[in-house]
């Protein structure tokens, strides 16, 4: 049953997004002793029959508030470290995300559908039950954001946009002057492409970059974090882009992964400069593409 699963573990969903043959590989290990998500044990406190009649009254009430409360800070202590430890934090953090947000849909539907169904069936217990489990949600959403906003993918951050009014995310950077697709591809592959730039992202994504966007694919940058720092500067200062208007840091953290990791506005300051034979071929490239307008 729920109630003997170990909470001294990481979770079947760490497992899953990070070590997915873990289970196989450890026959004495059991998944079915193990809590399902990090929000698991919050969720067995939400959804209890009890808490229908523990609402009755105030002293019940606030004791039911306080410990749901005191379990949502443990879920979310787990979460962070979770999140921190996962190799694929990206996929841990929104496969727990997504989950959450189909959970609370289900129960603003269940609100909508009984209430238009019978005004009687929701009764004040119920309506500020489902009151308390929807806040809950909005809660774990805020923090979640807080915590690995950069993480977020498309799809979660638009219901988050919508849903908790959150900042409109961040475009990306954009051409002064148009240049042909082909050419541009070209310059791509020569110069930045599997040197700066991972083999595995393709001139589609990265051309989003100077398209003004959301971007849904991050660019994955294989150089040092100081290359990156020149390259974004020497775009700016050669005025090839749209001037960012000091948000530049910001477009990078919402564009660009380095060596498959986020990055944070405030981790792109004082960075060294390259080595001047990387910044050669960086420049070169910037120079192409001007000499092409």
């Amino acid at each position: 049953m729920q109630e003997k699963r170990t909470t001294k573990n990481f979770s079947q969903t760490y497992y899953s997004c990070n070590h997915p043959l873990f289970f196989e590989f450890h026959p004495d290990e059991h998944k079915k002793d193990y809590i399902e998500g990090p929000f698991s044990e919050l969720e067995n406190i939400l959804y209890k029959h009890s808490n229908l009649h523990a609402l009755k009254n105030y002293e019940q009430g606030i004791l039911l508030f306080n410990s749901i409360e005191q379990k949502l800070k443990e879920c979310l202590e787990r979460f962070n470290f979770e999140g921190c430890s996962s190799i694929n934090r990206h996929e841990y953090i929104n496969n727990v995300l997504t989950y959450l947000i189909s959970k609370y849909k289900s129960i603003q539907n269940y609100k909508i559908k009984a209430t238009r169904k019978d005004t009687i069936f929701m009764k004040r217990e119920v309506s500020a039950f489902l009151n308390i489990i929807l806040n809950v949600y909005k809660k774990l959403f805020w923090e979640i954001q807080r915590m690995f906003n950069f993480e977020i993918n498309h799809d979660n951050r638009i219901f988050l946009n919508q849903n908790l009014q959150l900042d409109e995310p961040i475009r990306t950077f954009y051409l002064k002057n148009k240049v042909e697709k082909q050419h541009f591809s070209f310059l791509y592959y020569k110069y930045l492409h599997n040197k700066f730039i991972s083999y595995s992202t393709d001139f589609e994504t990265f051309k989003v970059l100077f398209e003004n966007k959301i971007v849904t694919n991050k660019v994955n940058w294989i150089g040092t974090k100081g290359s990156l720092v020149f390259f974004i500067k020497q775009l700016i200062k050669k005025n090839l882009i749209v001037n960012p208007k000091n948000r530049h840091w910001k477009q990078v953290s919402e564009s660009i992964l380095i060596k498959d990791e986020p990055i944070l506005p405030r981790e792109l300051t004082n960075q060294p400069p390259p080595k001047e034979k990387y910044q050669k071929i960086l420049n070169q490239f910037i120079n192409r593409l001007l000499s092409s307008n």
